[in-house]
């Protein structure tokens, strides 16, 4: 099976893309653990993806909460002795305006989400990542993008869940960086960064 042995992180695990997500890397020999806000929304999407329990964990996480995103990578690691990839799911997409009507205040909330909320979340993943050598972080598909009202460019959503795909791209090489390095940068669509460590020096 391509996920066998593997543990995988979905943050936004609800009824939609996170549930079908987390079903997917048990359905395909991994481990998923399960975050999201609500707990009521984790219990039943673990419930249905594995009813004995065996190979999913879960714990309330709100990725505005670094401690909150450090509990969730040390429940892998406790559970299941690692982490090799991480799949943020985890969006606030409802918001849609343009410049002149913005709502500064909750373009600054949709940022902390989408943008400062996937970092959060892959840095309390770094250590158990660069543990394995290797490591797969993946923002949630492009497909997945809501349809914005007529007249209504979803520009909040666009600055802020998108361009985290190329926030960390650098892989780790032999000239490298010891860790990913964080470019926030807009407009570049959505997508994943492989991460391998450097091989021995000498």
């Amino acid at each position: 099976m391509l996920l066998a042995g593997k543990t995988v992180i979905v943050s936004g695990v609800g009824a939609g893309l996170g549930h079908r997500v987390a079903e997917t890397v048990v359905r395909d020999g991994g481990r998923a653990v399960l975050g999201a806000r609500t707990a009521a929304n984790l219990a039943k999407s673990a419930a249905e993806i594995d009813p004995e329990g065996r190979h999913t964990a879960h714990l309330p996480t709100d990725i505005t909460d670094e401690a909150q995103c450090e509990a969730l990578a040390a429940l892998a690691v406790e559970r299941f002795g690692g982490i090799d990839a991480v799949v943020h799911v985890a969006a606030w997409d409802s918001y849609f305006g343009g410049l002149e009507d913005a709502d500064f205040a909750t373009w600054q909330s949709v940022l902390d989400v989408n943008l400062l909320g996937t970092l959060r979340m892959t840095r309390a993943c770094l250590p158990a990542l660069k543990e394995r050598g290797t490591g797969q972080l993946t923002r949630r598909p492009k497909r997945s993008r809501p349809t914005c009202p007529a007249g209504s460019p979803p520009t909040p959503f666009v600055l802020s869940g998108d361009e985290t795909s190329s926030s960390s791209r650098d892989s780790w090489r032999d000239d490298a960086p010891t860790e990913p390095t964080a470019r926030p940068s807009a407009w570049s669509g959505s997508g994943s960064a492989s991460y391998q460590s450097p091989p021995p020096r000498g």
